[in-house]
């Protein structure tokens, strides 16, 4: 009995963590978060912090911001991608409206590989 609730937690634990991008404002902080962008692979490490915003890269059709550039507190540049990709129109057009170069962003994401090759999770941000 107990294989089998460990299991039926395993499964269940997999499948969210396959969640879709989702981007929720929360009324009591007034703070957007788009979530679910990036799934952690194993061997990965997840950093989370309060991260600049230097630039965006947006995708051959101009819609979607495809990269995001950002400075940390000792002034390491980060670039990764954003998954915004997945987003419907409407969440996407209100990402691109949040989204100002200048502004401090709380970040989560991963980092794998010998090279820290950079995949956005979550961003955060009052409005």
């Amino acid at each position: 009995m107990k294989i089998a609730i460990l299991f039926i937690t395993a499964f269940f634990a997999a499948f969210s963590s396959c969640a879709a991008p989702k981007v929720n404002l929360d009324e009591v902080t007034k703070t957007v978060t788009v979530s679910g962008l990036s799934n952690v692979s194993e061997g990965c490490e997840v950093h989370q912090g309060l991260l600049t915003l230097l630039g965006m890269q947006y995708s051959d059709s101009g819609n979607t911001v495809k990269l995001l550039r950002f400075r940390n507190s000792v002034g390491e540049t980060l670039v990764m991608p954003t998954g915004f990709d997945a987003l419907t129109k409407n969440e996407n057009n209100g990402v691109n409206q949040m989204l100002e170069e200048g502004n401090k962003y709380f970040v989560k994401f991963s980092a794998c590989g010998s090279g820290g090759f950079l995949s956005l999770i979550e961003i955060n941000r009052t409005v």
